[in-house]
């Protein structure tokens, strides 16, 4: 996901580059995830019900930075 928002949105301004950070920081960790497989097992191992709090975090922010970008792409015209 993170390549696809570098490919398409690499934009160095003021607000855009929000979304191009985002985008390379998916990159990193993607490919941390890839040279370092265990580093992703133990991330996974913390998943759990009691957890549910922290799922739920991220997904507010991610859902703040999905408005954002429609808001930017909206003001662009």
């Amino acid at each position: 996901m993170g390549a696809i928002i570098v490919a398409f949105h690499n934009v160095w301004t003021w607000p855009e580059v929000i979304l191009t950070v985002c985008g390379w920081g998916l990159v990193v960790k993607g490919f941390l995830y890839f040279v370092w497989p265990a580093h992703s097992e133990r991330m996974l191992g913390r998943v759990s019900v009691e957890r549910a709090w922290e799922f739920r975090a991220v997904s507010v922010s991610a859902l703040a930075l999905s408005a954002f970008s429609i808001y930017l792409v909206l003001r662009r015209g």
